[in-house]
């Protein structure tokens, strides 16, 4: 069971910012004579990027673990009560 979780915990991180390997790109900007190298999302339309942001992003990384956060921290505080 153990290895079945870390397994888990690689492979869905690793499938759900797969996206962002596939469309960011460098990109070189001479600043005043010095070269400079920045990572550029470049999105097939704004569509893609807003969707992949929210439902991505968001909800991944935000909104899905804060609800599991809080509440195991409610059945905890119910346990220790």
């Amino acid at each position: 069971m153990a290895s079945v979780v870390i397994a888990t915990v690689w492979v869905v991180p690793v499938g759900i910012f797969t996206p962002w390997v596939v469309v960011y790109r460098e990109k070189h900007y001479n600043v005043s004579g010095f070269d400079y190298v920045a990572c550029h999302a470049d999105w097939r339309s704004a569509v893609h990027n807003r969707s992949f942001t929210l439902g991505v992003v968001f909800l991944t990384c935000y909104a899905i673990p804060l609800v599991v956060i809080t509440v195991f921290c409610m059945l905890i505080s119910v346990k220790v009560q």
